[in-house]
C-alpha cells in the first residue's frame, strides 16, 4: 500500500491519482462510440417502449378499458387510456405461402406483442426502416415468420394503427 493511503479501503482510484500526481483520464468506453449509435438507440427504445407498454397496459386495466378509449364531450379529444384493438376471437390466421417482407413506417417504433391484441405483452419493438418477415396475417395482424424473443416466441404487430390515430405502421416491401 503506499504511504499516503489512509486504509486499506481507499479505492484503488485514489491511490493512483494521489501517487502519481496528475490528473486521471479515465479509460475510453465505446458505448458512445458513434459506432454502437445504433445499439445504444436500439437499447434506449427498447427500455421506453417497455416503459410506455407497461403504463399503458396498466391505464386500460384500471379503467375497464376493454370497449376501447373514451372521446371528451367537450374537447372530442382522446382519453388517456388507449383503445384496444385486438383481432376477432372468430378470426382464424390465414398463412402466406411464404414469408412476406414488411417494412416498418411508423416512427419511432412497432411493438411486437406476443398475441394480436394491444394488451398482449410486449415481447419485442421493430424500429422504423426495419424489415420483418412475416408469415400469416389475422385481422389485420401480421405474425412474424421467425421467434423475434430470446424465449423463441415469434411476435404480431398490428399492419395498420388508424384505430389508435397512428396510421399506416407497416408495408409490403420488396427486399
Amino acid at each position: 500500500m503506499h504511504p499516503k493511503t489512509a486504509s486499506p479501503h481507499t479505492p484503488c482510484i485514489h491511490v493512483l491519482h494521489d501517487y502519481n500526481r496528475t490528473p486521471l483520464t479515465p479509460p475510453r468506453c465505446n458505448f458512445y462510440d458513434h459506432s454502437n449509435v445504433d445499439g445504444l438507440r436500439a437499447s434506449f427504445y427498447s427500455a421506453a417502449a417497455r416503459a410506455l407498454d407497461e403504463t399503458q397496459r396498466r391505464a386500460r386495466a384500471a379503467a375497464g378499458a376493454s370497449a376501447g378509449a373514451t372521446t371528451s364531450a367537450a374537447t372530442g379529444a382522446a382519453a388517456a387510456v388507449p383503445r384496444r384493438v385486438a383481432a376477432s376471437p372468430e378470426a382464424a390466421a390465414r398463412s402466406f405461402d411464404a414469408a412476406v417482407a414488411y417494412r416498418v413506417v411508423h416512427a419511432p417504433f412497432v411493438y411486437l406483442r406476443g398475441a394480436p391484441d394491444t394488451l398482449a405483452p410486449m415481447v419485442a419493438i421493430a424500429v422504423a426502416g426495419e424489415v420483418l418477415q412475416m408469415s400469416a396475417e389475422r385481422d389485420g395482424w401480421l405474425c412474424t415468420a421467425r421467434p423475434v424473443a430470446g424465449g423463441g416466441e415469434r411476435g404480431w404487430a398490428l399492419r395498420d394503427g388508424a384505430l389508435l390515430g397512428l396510421g399506416t405502421l407497416l408495408e409490403a416491401c420488396d427486399v
